[in-house]
């Protein structure tokens, strides 16, 4: 992952940065349920950019694990998710659904809807 960030064949910019200018990042992969994602973007200091292996890519979701009352963007759809869901069904549904429409758990957590850019592994 961080090979495919640093030396891919294209730069690769994160869209959460932290207010210390850092840019979080966590991997998971499709059979992971998202508590235990969120879990970990929680110990990474509350927010992180989330990228999800894929077979030949990542896509790359923004995670918060409060809900810091980030407003909706105009015209986004928010949608409820249970925490049991795995990641690789929250990328189906967000593959449905489209770039307009983020995710809220029970938990006060939220979701940012995937990046429509995505990158590939290394070679």
């Amino acid at each position: 992952m961080m090979k495919s960030i640093a030396v891919g064949p294209r730069r690769v910019n994160l869209p959460y940065a932290a207010p210390d200018g850092t840019r979080p990042l966590v991997v998971a992969t499709p059979n992971e349920h998202i508590s235990a994602v969120i879990a970990r973007v929680a110990a990474a200091g509350g927010a992180a950019n989330v990228a999800l292996a894929e077979a030949r890519k990542f896509v790359v979701f923004v995670m918060r694990s409060e809900d810091e009352d980030v407003p909706d963007a105009p015209g986004e759809i928010s949608e409820d998710v249970n925490e049991d869901m795995s990641m690789g069904m929250l990328l189906l549904r967000a593959s449905r659904r489209g770039r307009k429409t983020s995710y809220r758990l029970r938990s006060g957590a939220t979701i940012a809807s995937p990046l429509s850019e995505q990158f590939a592994y290394a070679s």
